[in-house]
């Protein structure tokens, strides 16, 4: 189990690296958007 939330989150930062290096402004609406979703699946997954 350890592994897979490892590589979901290296996942997850590469994804949100792409996206800032593409389209910033959208980038920054999407966390404004979902900062409390991606929080409560932070503390879901602890």
């Amino acid at each position: 189990m350890k592994p897979l939330l490892y590589y979901l989150k290296m996942m997850g930062r590469y994804l949100v690296i792409v996206v800032v290096k593409s389209e910033i402004s959208i980038e920054y609406t999407l966390i404004k958007g979902t900062r409390g979703a991606f929080f409560f699946f932070k503390v879901s997954m602890l």
